[in-house]
């Protein structure tokens, strides 16, 4: 895929194909996974477009929350990076603005 497609993939129809799927199939998805997704989807969304610094303010929790349940989901050698890359990420959008206005 092309970084442009991953981006639109993840961010508008990653979430609600999981919801749909996990619908018309219920054993597909483990709910703790979509759960989990959940909190990776609302945080990058929210950051990549506000109109209000302060609607950033609360992304912290979702991103504690979707951390601290990494490792136990994917392993702890993924979480390093993870960790790193995400915290890294907001203080950027608090300091530049949301991820849609730079690279």
């Amino acid at each position: 895929w092309k970084a442009s497609e991953l981006r639109i993939f993840l961010l508008y129809v990653g979430l609600p194909l999981l919801i749909k799927l996990r619908l018309v199939m219920p054993n597909c998805f483990p709910e703790i996974n979509i759960y989990h997704y959940s909190l990776f989807f609302i945080y990058i969304r929210t950051l990549r477009f506000f109109s209000s610094r302060s609607e950033i303010d609360s992304m912290p929790i979702f991103l504690e929350e979707y951390l601290e349940m990494f490792a136990s989901l994917y392993g702890e050698c993924k979480e390093l990076y993870s960790t790193h890359a995400l915290y890294h990420l907001y203080d950027q959008v608090k300091e530049h603005g949301g991820l849609a206005f730079h690279r």
